[in-house]
């Protein structure tokens, strides 16, 4: 959570910034009970971007639909209520990397695919494990870094060379000497602003805990996907000193699945083509 009074000694004003509109009325009806399916399928179809967007990755390989899916009703009764859900908070959310200082924009947008990355490695890492939630997990990865862009718009140049000296992004401690706060407790200061479940507020707290700090399965996924994106060049190029964790590759081993790493580096290139579009 952001310390507002150790913010204020460092000289750098943190604007929390608003979801937007579409994504904060998605995040409104998933949270009351009282919401009928239809009312969702309502609320995304008047967007068309964003119904744009949630029709093109429920026809990607992230998917991996047997038959074409035309509309957003066709998508719920295929993917389910919630997979739909969280494509669309995801496609709604997209707009909060490209604003801010256009000095900034190019980080903006690294940062974004990387999240997309690390959002579909968590993904496929998740659909292994009994009892976690794939969608969520991807959710997760798409928001995790989101303390990143308050912090670039607090800080400009100053943040950008913290995140130039670590390209492995290793940069909590850093970021605590210099702002007094960490983009983990920035991004949760945004969830809670924002109203996302309290399960994804924790993950994006604890991606840069060691894994087996972690109990519940969407911060497992989340920061073993933060290692393996990396390790491989998935959203990432040429991770160099990036070290071997035995612990994190004994976790990927496990998910007994040899074919991970191209199913992931498939089904990145489909979302990322999507989402430069």
């Amino acid at each position: 959570m952001l310390d507002q009074k150790n913010a204020a000694t460092t000289g750098y004003q943190f604007d929390l910034p608003p979801f937007p509109s579409t994504a904060a009325r998605l995040v409104s009806a998933l949270g009351d009970e009282s919401t009928h399916v239809r009312d969702v399928i309502g609320l995304i179809e008047c967007e068309p971007i964003v119904s744009s967007r949630v029709l093109q990755m429920s026809n990607s390989p992230l998917y991996g639909a047997t038959r074409s899916i035309a509309t957003i009703g066709h998508a719920v009764v295929i993917l389910g209520f919630k997979s739909v859900s969280n494509l669309a908070l995801t496609a709604a959310a997209e707009g909060i990397f490209s604003q801010g200082d256009a000095e900034c924009g190019a980080v903006r947008e690294r940062t974004y695919f990387q999240s997309l990355a690390i959002g579909t490695v968590a993904r496929l890492f998740a659909r292994q494990v009994d009892g976690a939630n794939p969608d969520e997990a991807f959710l997760t990865g798409v928001m995790h870094d989101i303390g990143k862009l308050v912090l670039l718009d607090a800080g400009g140049r100053d943040y950008i060379g913290v995140i130039a000296s670590d390209e492995l992004g290793n940069t909590v401690q850093q970021e605590r000497q210099l702002f007094g706060t960490s983009h983990p407790e920035l991004g949760q200061s945004c969830g809670h602003k924002w109203g996302l479940p309290p399960s994804i507020i924790t993950a994006i707290g604890n991606h840069h805990k060691e894994i087996a700090n972690v109990p519940d399965l969407t911060s497992t996924a989340l920061i073993a996907a933060n290692y393996a994106a990396r390790k491989w060049d998935i959203g990432f190029e040429n991770s160099t000193g990036l070290a071997d964790c035995c612990e994190l590759d004994a976790y990927v081993d496990s998910l007994g699945d040899p074919d991970l790493q191209e199913k992931a580096a498939d089904q990145y290139a489909a979302i990322r083509d999507i989402c430069s579009a």
